[in-house]
C-alpha cells in the first residue's frame, strides 16, 4: 500500500475511516425510534431499542425469568457496538504500531464482529418472526426496522473492514 508523506499507510486510514462511519451506523442504529415495527407499510407500530433494554433491565431486576429473545437481542446489540468500537480503536492504534502482528490482531477482532454481527442479526429476524401474531384471517408480522437495520450493516461492516487488514501488506 502505498504510503503518504508522513509514514501513515493510505489503506490504514482509510480502514480507520470506514471503520468509523460504521460505527457511527451502528450507534444511530440504537438510538433511531423505529428499532423493529409491527404491522405494514401503511399502518407501523414501532419500538424503540431503548424500551427494549428498559424492559430487559426491569425483568433482570425483578428476577423475572425472560424466555423470549428478547434478552440475547439486546445483550448482542450492545456487544456489536462494543465490538465495532474495539475494531476502531485498534484501526486507529494501528496507524501508529505497524507490523504484521497488529494487522493481524485488528483482522481477528475484525473477524469476531462479524460473528457478533450476525448472531445479532439472526437473533433479531427470528425475535421479529417469534413476534409475529395471527389474529383471524390476518397476520400482523413484526419486522426489523431502520434501527436494527443499520446496526447490522454498521457491524457488519466493521467487521468486513477491520478483518480486511488480514489482507493488507506491512
Amino acid at each position: 500500500m502505498s504510503r503518504s508523506s508522513g509514514g501513515v499507510s493510505i489503506g490504514a486510514a482509510l480502514v480507520v475511516a470506514l471503520v468509523a462511519i460504521c460505527l457511527i451506523l451502528g450507534i444511530v442504529g440504537l438510538t433511531f425510534d423505529e428499532f423493529t415495527y409491527y404491522g405494514n407499510d401503511d399502518n407501523k407500530i414501532s419500538t424503540s431499542f431503548e424500551s427494549y433494554s428498559d424492559t430487559v433491565k426491569s425483568l433482570h431486576d425483578n428476577e423475572i425469568e425472560d424466555d423470549s429473545l428478547m434478552s440475547p437481542m439486546v445483550a448482542f446489540a450492545y456487544l456489536s457496538v462494543v465490538a465495532s468500537a474495539l475494531v476502531f480503536v485498534l484501526a486507529i492504534l494501528g496507524l501508529f504500531f505497524r507490523g504484521r502482528f497488529f494487522s493481524i490482531i485488528i483482522g481477528i477482532v475484525g473477524v469476531l464482529t462479524i460473528v457478533v454481527g450476525v448472531v445479532f442479526l439472526v437473533l433479531c429476524l427470528k425475535f421479529c418472526e417469534e413476534g409475529s401474531v395471527n389474529i383471524l384471517w390476518a397476520t400482523i408480522k413484526s419486522q426489523m426496522g431502520v434501527g436494527a437495520i443499520l446496526l447490522s450493516a454498521g457491524v457488519l461492516g466493521a467487521g468486513v473492514f477491520g478483518a480486511s487488514r488480514l489482507f493488507a501488506r506491512s
